[in-house]
This record gives structure tokens, C-alpha cells and sequence, in this order.
């Protein structure tokens, strides 16, 4: 026992033997002679004032010993701690033989109910014993992870019971609750059982209010739609017609981007949407594409044009092509070549060197994009063609402009050669200097010497001179002795050795012999007076060479003669001097004997002095340049008849050495606009911007609303860019992002349609129509990821086009590429066999339910990623808007779809008569039909406690939850552990 109930254990008996041991002393005289008392024939007699005094003190003591009897009895049976054994009790208030408890203070475990024996002192102090009986009155439906959380809880639901008020559910009941700012709502059954719960929360209670007002309106009127394993469903909103592909589980996996005027038509492009998805192809197109389409140049003709990531147009191709496969490859090449491509802005000045069938050329264009000059020469390698843009820079400023008709003598330094770096070019020069003439003339002599050579106005060289000349005065008096007699020169050839009888420029008479080479095998020792005096000393010598003809000079002579298995010639004046000798040698004696006359014809001609580069202009009618290239554009057969009845003016610029350093880009009108374009070159050929271009090279276009271009080698446009930028810099980002993506990019075309995967835009989740706003993702061109960020968080999406782009059906946004695989994948199977469902109003969707361990379904689980993944119990029921959105869903999913049918049936009839609840205080709610319950519902519309029993009847319950909220507020926090010990708090 408790120190105070001791106490008052005492205090009560104590009391007694005082008021006894008082009547003991009035009854026997102790009280002397206050007493007054004896018996007498009638019994006790005492004075009348005796008497009262006893009747008071009587009355006192029994008074008091009854309330101590009875609160002791109270005490003790009121709370078991009392009657157990515990280290607060007086051990000497009881007897040694008392029997002692060990049963807990509370019910503990699984158990609802306990007994057991309480042992009670009499006001004697005797003791008793008593039969107690404990019951479980209520229990939390959930549980806690800790017992501070449960004792917090316990604290929390103590607070909630005090404030709870009562409500009878007499009819079904609609509660709207508030958790933490959400709202929601449940519709409950009059016997307590939740059946429906909102399929979303909403942001504030007019807003719940609103669709619980709307859903009691209309769910008890709406249709119940089956939609098997997928369909087609038809909405109207603001006057239009959409559909949506929904699977069994009504997840949206196709919707329509436009809206028809009427269902019928609506129902229609469904159908052919169907059928078409089952067979698209499937293009990945995180960085683009290329489609392959039909040109509107005419029939049979194809091009190509690149996409980006959303289906926008990038580039598109200048030129069509005869067929898909010609188109294919150019795209291609196109496309390759961007990776490595230069990026040049098309008003800037700069030397462009280019790989070009095996070698390297060169050309300058200038800042409105024309090419004013091109390398005359085709060089092994980069380097060189480097240096040949050095030689051609350095050149021009001090270049002179030559004219000249026909052929020209250029009289020049013999060492006017061009420096060469490399083996190859070393090569070349000394195999060119080995055809300029004979074998015994050096054409590369020392510094000082001058050399002349005869060239016509194409650049081929007729004849060259023999030997250097000490000074161009020297070189000119000997071009002059091929001017005087070269055009009277006869011509022989000689297969064998021959003698030569000639007369010097001194009036004598000589001879030589010479071989089939023309090599001097023998001369006379002394000069002769006579020319017989000559043939006499040779015939002398003639046994040495006895079939070797005698020849006679008496004009200047072109001989023809064999070197080795080819043929050459060389001109001999009258005094068989030799004058100019062949820059080369020919395969037969008619091709050297065409090349002397050639020389015949032009020794004429005049002359010019070369001791530096020069410019030389010149017509013709075919625009030939004397070079060789394959990266000039093919004229069209119209340009080319123009330009064969119209000369054209051009100019190359010649070094000294006679090497070609340029010719012109183009062809020029009159001879006037020509020189002024080279007064123009002189000022471009300055810059020092040299850049190396591929295949394909890139062109910005514009500085402000930039847009940009791929030429090919020729500088020919293959492509355009469909998109401005706002600087170059924003074009020179995008071209880079081409430079790294395009080589991946998949090549298409669009038989009937494609279904195109792409990242969809911030905040677009695919499934709105397209009559939506914005917010609603209706915008289908955005900008590609390189240009509005790294996209990293970005959604898919994908969407059905046709040939012309259009935009026939797109998906719901997925969080992962193969998310929106799968997706993609049922959408397949489904397709080809949905029908279309119309809905007009509310209705009540028939679907499989999920496994009873993943809970209600809810909006989120119509985007879920694994919805193939889910195990399946039974079937539920969802409510619909017209336009598929859920409204409520089945709070006790599972059993047959006719169980569904019934439970159906039950909710409508419940949301026609339900009562709407705002749960602003805790409320304890009673239900029951033949037997009573209660439970205590927070704010948030779940259940804190529930009764553990039934009652009979609605008194009974009431009376029942009154004496729990009368104690329960005020009582104390027992926590029970495992072994059954306890301890209040």
C-alpha cells in the first residue's frame, strides 16, 4: 500500500477504539462525577445532558469510520498497484502470512481482457480477497517506431480525444480533411468503411468543397465503360473533338494534337493512327536526323534535310538529286565533312589551301565571297602549298602587266628559280630543268647569267636558249639571230652521223662531224678559204664515218636528231651556230618537226624583259587557265555556249623563272575590268588570313540574324541553314554541336509515317491537347538541347509525323529513354486493335487492380515506368472526367469485375445521399447497424483510435465513449516492455 492509504488505515482504527474506550468509561464511572450514570429497574439511567453528549460522540465516530472504510475500500480496488507487493509498502501492516502479486499493472501483448485476484483490508483490519476483471476499451490502428514517439502520440491523441466531439453516422458521410495545406476527401459507408478517396489533393477547401459538390451531382449518374486491354476514348472539350490511346489501366500512351469539329472525324484519325503506329519506324533523335524526302522540282526528284531533335528543320540541302540513293549520299558527305569542316565568315579576306584529288591546292577570295585568284600549280603537301602562297603574296605588290599576242620572248635570269623545302619539289625542278633544252646546258645558272626562252600565250614554251648569256643585252643580240634567220630556216633530220660544211660569220669555211645525237665527233683543225677546199680536208676524214651523209649549210637550219628512243631538235644559223635548242624532247620525228615549225611561226615575235613577276593578260573562249584542277563547278550547257561565243579576259602572273604563281579566279568582260581587278588584288593579296578547308566548309552569313551555309570544294552551296542567330558567336555554338553530332545522326524517310523520339520540354507532360495553352505542353518545335541547356533533366517524349512533318499523335513525357521504349512497346500491341470509346461525361473505369501490397491506385500510378512490372489482384474502379483525368479511386480494390459492378452500383447510391463532413476539430464517430462502434478521427481524416468492442446498444456505446473522454484526457501513460513490466509516465 501507498504511505497515504496507510494512513488512513490507521487513522480509521484508531478512531474506533477511541470511541469505544469513551462509552466503556461513561458506562463504568470513570467519568466521576460528570458521569452521572447507573443502571437502575428501567435500565441505564444517566442525567439528560450525559445522554446528549453520548448521542453526539456515537454519531461522530460511527461518521467517521464509514468514510474511512470506504475510501480504503475504493483505494484498493480502483488500482492494482495498490493490493501488489512493491518496495513502497509497510510490509508491517500486513501479516507474515499475506500473500503477495506479480501481475502487471495494465493488459499488455495481444491480449484484450485480463483477470485477476485483488487482495482488500476490512475496516477490522481483515483481509480479503477480490475478482477483478480488466478490459481493452479502444486501440491505435497504426503504430509507432519508438516508445518517446508512441508516448508523444499517446500525448497528442489525449488532447484530440478532449476537443473530439460526437457525431452519429446515420447515412454515408463525405470527409473533407486537411493534411499539413493538402486537402482531400473520403467517402465512408454508414457502418465506417472508407469505399472511395480522392484521386488527387487540392490546395484549399473551397476548392475540395467545389469537386465534392460536383462529384456528388454527377457520379451518381455516370456511366461504367470496360476498356479491355486498350481503346480509343473520345472527348469533347470547348467544342472539339480528341482521342487518347489508353491501355486497361487507362495510362494515356498515345494523344491526339488537334482537335475535330466532330466525333465521327475524331474517330476516324484514330483509327488511322492505329493502324500506322503498329509499323512506323522508330527514330532516335537526341541529336538529330536526316530525312530523305522528294523534292517539289519535279517528279523523281529527291533531296535531303536535317532535323534537330524536336523534327525542326536545321539545314536543307541547295541542289536534288535523280534518286533516294544519290540524295542518301550526299547527305552524307555533307554530314562528314562538317566534323572536320573550317568556319569562315564570307566578308573576310583569307588564302583557303584544300586537299584535291591526291594533292594540294590553293585560291584567295575576297570579302564579298568571291575567288580572285587560284594556285596555277597542284603541290604535294600542305607545306608547300604554304609556301606557294608566300611566293604569290611577296610577288604581287611590284608585279608588272605584260601584254603580248600569239608568242614573246621573255628574257630572264638564269637563276630566277622558286626555293623548294622538299625532296619532292627538288625533284620536280631538276626533272623540268633536264627537258629545257639540251644535255650540256645548265638552265640553272649561276646568279648574274640571263637566259631567254619563246612562249606563246598559253605558257608553252616553243624553244629556249642554248647557253646563259653574261647580261640580258647579250641574251637579247642572241634571240635576235632566231628572230633575223628562224623564219627561213629550213629543216632536215638525220637518222646517222652526217657532215657539216659551213661557213663562219668570219667568211671562212669549216665542217663537222656529227652523230644520230648531234654530238660533235670531230672538227676541221684550220679554217679554208674555199668551200671545196673544206669538202676536200672532210673527204680526207670520211673513212671514219663512210655512211655519213654530207650536209651543206648555207641558211639557218632546223635539225631534227634522235636522243636515245626520243626525238629532239635544235637551230643552227648560217653560219651553223647554234641558236636555240628544244625545251623538250618528243616521242616521234613528226611531233619534233610539228614543234619547229611552231618556232618558225613565232620567231617573230617580240621580246620582254622578266626580272620580275609580272602579270599577263589574255582572251579565250573556254576560260582555260593552263591548269589543272577537279574543283571547278561543271558549267551548265547554257553557260558553256556563252562562254564559247563570248572571250573572256583572265591574267596569270609568271615568275621569272617562267613557273605559273597564280592565275585568276574568273573570267573578265573586257580587258579594262581586268586591270582594275588586279589593282584590287594587289591590296587583297596582303592578308595574312590562311585557313585549311576540307570537303565541306562552313559560312557564316550576316554579323546580326546570322545564319550559316556548307559549301562543297568549289565553293558551291549544298546547304542552308532554316534558323537565324542573334550573333555569330550563337551560330559558331550550334555549328560546334553539329561538329560533334552529326556523324551519329540516323538517315530516314517517311513512307507513311515515323515515330520520332525526343526530349520534351520544361514543364510539357506530353499529354494535353493540343487546343491547351501553353502550360499545357501545346507547343511542339522547341529550341535543341545544345542551345537551351545540358538537358540532363530533361523528360521523353515521342511523336508520330507523316511525310510532311505534320504532327499526327504524341506521347505522355517518360522520365528515362527506356521508360518511353516500353512505353512505345505496348502502345505497338495495343494500337492496331483499340477502338474508339466515346465518353461524355463522368463515368466509372473498369481496370485490373494492383497487388493488395502496393495500396490504392492513385493519379501518379498512370505515369508509372513499370506498370508491366505490377502483380495483379483482382479488379477496381476509378471515376473519370470526360476528358480522362481520375476523380476518385476504389479504396478496397480487388475481387471479380462483377464484384466491381456491385461496388459500383453502392457508391453511386451512397454519393447521392452522403453527408459532407469538414473535419476542422478531432470527431469521434459512432456506426453500427445491430452492434455499435466508435473511432476518433483526426483533421487529417485518419483514424487515432478505435474501439476494441462492440455494443448493443447506442446508449451503451455513448456511455462508453463519455467515460473515456472523462479519464482518458487526465489519465496517466503506462508504457509496457516486452517482459511485462510497466511504467507510468
Amino acid at each position: 500500500m501507498r504511505v497515504s492509504q496507510l494512513w488512513r488505515h490507521s487513522s480509521a482504527w484508531q478512531l474506533g477504539i477511541g470511541v469505544a474506550t469513551s462509552l466503556g468509561m461513561v458506562s463504568s464511572g470513570h467519568l466521576g462525577p460528570i458521569g452521572q450514570i447507573r443502571w437502575g429497574d428501567r435500565g441505564l439511567e444517566m442525567a439528560p445532558w450525559v445522554a446528549i453528549v453520548t448521542g453526539v460522540v456515537l454519531f461522530a465516530g460511527v461518521s467517521v469510520a464509514v468514510v474511512a472504510l470506504t475510501r480504503q475500500s475504493s483505494t484498493e480496488t480502483t488500482h492494482l498497484e495498490d493490493s501488489t507487493t512493491t518496495a513502497d509498502h509497510d510490509e508491517s501492516v500486513l501479516p507474515t502470512d499475506a500473500p503477495t502479486s506479480d501481475l502487471p499493472a495494465v493488459i499488455s501483448g495481444t491480449d484484450t481482457a485480463a483477470s485477476q485476484l485483488a487482495l482488500v483490508q476490512t475496516d477490522h483490519g481483515e483481509w480479503t480477497w477480490r475478482a477483478l476483471h480488466l478490459e481493452a476499451l479502444a486501440e491505435s490502428p497504426t503504430s509507432a517506431d519508438s516508445s518517446t514517439t508512441a508516448v508523444d502520440q499517446g500525448s497528442q491523441l489525449q488532447t484530440a480525444l478532449e476537443r473530439a466531439s460526437v457525431r452519429e453516422l446515420s447515412d454515408a458521410a463525405i470527409r473533407l480533411s486537411n493534411d499539413d495545406g493538402d486537402w482531400t476527401w473520403t467517402l465512408i459507408r454508414p457502418s465506417g468503411d472508407t469505399v472511395a478517396t480522392a484521386a488527387s489533393e487540392f490546395d484549399d477547401l473551397e476548392t475540395v468543397a467545389t469537386a465534392v459538390s460536383q462529384l456528388k451531382d454527377r457520379g451518381p449518374d455516370g456511366t461504367r465503360i470496360d476498356i479491355g486491354s486498350g481503346a480509343f476514348t473520345l472527348t469533347e472539350r470547348d467544342e472539339r473533338w480528341y482521342w487518347r490511346l489508353v491501355d486497361d489501366e487507362r495510362t494515356p500512351l498515345a494523344v491526339s494534337p488537334d482537335g475535330t469539329l466532330h466525333r465521327d472525324e475524331a474517330a476516324a484519325t484514330a483509327e488511322t493512327v492505329g493502324s500506322l503506329l503498329a509499323d512506323a519506324r522508330c527514330i532516335d533523335a537526341e541529336t538529330g536526323a536526316v530525312e530523305l524526302h522528294r523534292s517539289e522540282d519535279g517528279p523523281g526528284r529527291w533531296t535531303w534535310r536535317l532535323l534537330d531533335s524536336q523534327a525542326t528543320e536545321l539545314l536543307t540541302a541547295t541542289a536534288t538529286f535523280d534518286d533516294r540513293t544519290g540524295a542518301e549520299a550526299a547527305a552524307t558527305t555533307a554530314l562528314e565533312g562538317i566534323e572536320s569542316a573550317a568556319v569562315l565568315a564570307v566578308d573576310q579576306c583569307a588564302y583557303d589551301c584544300y586537299p584535291d584529288a591526291g594533292v594540294w591546292q590553293w585560291r584567295l577570295v575576297d570579302d564579298t565571297d568571291q575567288v580572285v585568284a587560284r594556285g596555277a600549280t597542284a603541290r604535294h603537301s600542305h607545306e608547300q602549298t604554304r609556301q606557294a602562297i608566300n611566293h604569290f603574296r611577296n610577288a604581287i605588290p611590284d608585279a608588272t602587266i605584260t601584254d603580248f599576242e600569239d608568242a614573246v620572248y621573255e628574257i630572264h635570269p638564269a637563276g630566277a628559280v622558286l626555293e623548294r623545302d622538299t625532296a619532292s619539289d627538288r625533284t620536280t625542278q631538276s626533272e623540268t630543268a633536264d627537258r629545257s633544252g639540251d644535255d650540256s646546258v645548265d638552265s640553272v645558272a649561276a646568279a648574274g647569267q640571263w637566259n631567254w626562252r619563246l612562249v606563246t600565250d598559253d605558257r608553252t614554251c616553243l624553244a629556249v636558249s642554248p647557253e646563259p648569256s653574261a647580261d640580258a643585252g647579250r641574251a637579247r643580240a642572241q634571240l635576235d639571230r632566231l628572230r633575223e634567220q628562224g623564219h627561213n630556216a629550213t629543216l632536215c633530220s638525220f637518222e646517222t652521223a652526217a657532215f657539216r660544211v659551213y661557213q663562219s660569220e668570219n667568211g671562212e669555211w669549216r665542217w663537222r662531224l656529227l652523230d644520230a645525237g648531234g654530238t660533235v665527233l670531230d672538227d676541221s683543225d684550220a679554217a679554208h678559204d674555199s668551200r671545196n677546199e673544206a669538202i676536200e680536208a672532210m673527204l680526207t676524214l670520211k673513212e671514219r664515218a663512210p655512211d655519213a651523209a654530207v650536209v651543206e649549210v648555207e641558211t639557218a637550219t632546223f635539225e631534227l636528231y634522235t636522243v636515245g628512243e626520243e626525238w629532239s631538235w635544235r637551230l643552227l644559223d648560217d653560219a651553223g651556230m647554234l641558236v636555240a635548242t628544244a625545251p623538250t624532247r618528243y616521242p616521234s620525228v613528226d611531233a619534233a618537226r610539228e614543234a619547229a615549225d611552231r618556232v618558225q611561226t613565232h620567231s617573230s615575235a617580240d621580246s620582254v624583259t622578266m626580272d620580275r613577276a609580272t602579270f599577263q593578260p589574255y582572251t579565250n573562249c573556254d576560260g582555260d587557265d593552263g591548269t589543272t584542277r577537279t574543283d571547278e563547278p561543271t558549267p551548265t550547257a547554257t553557260e558553256a555556249g556563252t562562254a564559247a561565243e563570248t572571250p573572256r579576259w583572265h591574267w596569270r602572273v609568271v615568275h621569272p623563272s617562267g613557273e605559273l604563281l597564280a592565275v585568276s579566279g574568273r573570267g573578265f568582260a573586257t580587258r579594262d575590268a581586268l586591270l582594275e581587278q588586279i589593282d584590287e588584288l594587289r591590296e587583297v593579296a596582303m592578308t595574312e588570313q590562311v585557313e585549311t578547308t576540307g570537303p565541306v566548309t562552313v559560312q557564316l552569313v550576316g554579323e546580326e540574324s546570322c545564319r550559316f551555309r556548307l559549301i562543297n570544294r568549289n565553293r558551291t552551296p549544298i546547304a542552308e541553314s532554316t534558323r537565324t542567330y542573334e550573333t555569330r558567336e550563337r551560330a559558331r555554338t550550334a555549328i560546334a554541336a553539329l561538329e560533334r553530332t552529326t556523324s551519329s545522326v540516323p538517315v530516314f524517310t517517311i513512307d507513311d509515317a515515323v515515330i520520332w523520339l525526343e526530349r520534351a520540354a520544361d514543364g510539357d507532360d506530353g499529354a494535353s491537347d493540343s487546343a491547351s495553352d501553353e502550360a499545357d505542353g501545346a507547343n511542339v518545335a522547341v529550341e535543341t538541347a545544345t542551345e537551351s541547356g545540358d538537358g540532363h533533366d530533361s523528360t521523353w517524349r515521342w511523336t508520330l509525323l507523316d511525310a510532311d512533318r505534320t504532327v499526327l499523335a504524341r506521347s505522355p513525357t517518360q522520365t528515362t529513354k527506356t521508360a518511353l521504349q516500353t512505353q512505345i512497346d505496348r502502345m505497338r500491341r495495343l494500337a492496331p486493335h483499340a477502338s474508339p470509346v466515346a465518353l461524355t461525361g463522368v463515368s466509372f473505369d473498369l481496370v485490373e487492380a494492383p497487388d493488395s501490397g502496393s495500396g490504392p491506385p492513385t493519379a501518379a500510378d498512370d505515369a508509372s515506368d513499370h506498370t508491366d512490372e505490377i502483380t495483379r489482384a483482382g479488379w477496381q474502379w476509378r471515376l473519370l472526367e470526360a476528358n480522362g483525368d481520375p476523380v476518385a479511386v476504389d479504396a478496397r480494390p480487388g475481387g471479380s469485375k462483377a464484384d466491381v459492378h456491385e461496388r459500383v452500383a453502392s457508391i453511386q447510391k451512397l454519393l447521392a445521399a452522403a453527408d459532407v463532413i469538414t473535419l476542422e476539430e478531432p470527431v469521434i464517430e459512432l456506426y453500427g447497424d445491430e452492434e455499435w462502434a466508435w473511432r476518433l478521427i483526426d483533421t487529417t481524416g485518419d483514424p487515432v483510435l478505435e474501439s476494441t468492442q462492440t455494443y448493443p446498444t447506442r446508449q451503451a456505446v455513448t456511455d462508453a465513449i463519455a467515460t473515456m473522454q472523462s479519464r482518458v484526457p487526465t489519465g496517466e501513460i503506462t508504457v509496457v516492455d516486452d517482459d511485462s513490466n510497466s511504467e507510468s509516465g
